[in-house]
């Protein structure tokens, strides 16, 4: 009887940390898809205009076509920057371990 319910708590200690986990995987997951999706669909978006449409994909004035790849530019180092900055924030708040050594 005791090593039966010693098995029980320490499978129910598992499967709350098997929970805690999944769900800790799900969050970087979609924070991951949140900052990155503008990075896509600006590739997503030049492919479409260079591969399909046959333009050149920064056509137009000379300020323009610069203020369109400052744009990707700081797009894409924003996001990522941010998707880093935020995941060990997402572990920090999620996972035990992480709160005592922190």
């Amino acid at each position: 009887m005791i090593f039966s319910s010693r098995t029980t708590r320490s499978s129910t200690v598992i499967t709350q940390m098997k929970r805690q986990a999944t769900i800790t995987i799900i969050i970087v997951t979609l924070v991951y898809i949140i900052f990155n999706l503008p990075v896509f669909l600006n590739y997503t978006r030049y492919i479409v205009a260079v591969y399909l449409g046959g333009k050149d994909f920064l056509d137009g004035d000379n300020s323009n076509q610069f203020l369109q790849k400052y744009i990707w530019l700081l797009n894409y180092i924003i996001t990522v920057s941010l998707n880093s900055l935020v995941n060990p924030l997402v572990y920090v708040l999620r996972m035990k371990r992480f709160k005592s050594e922190a």
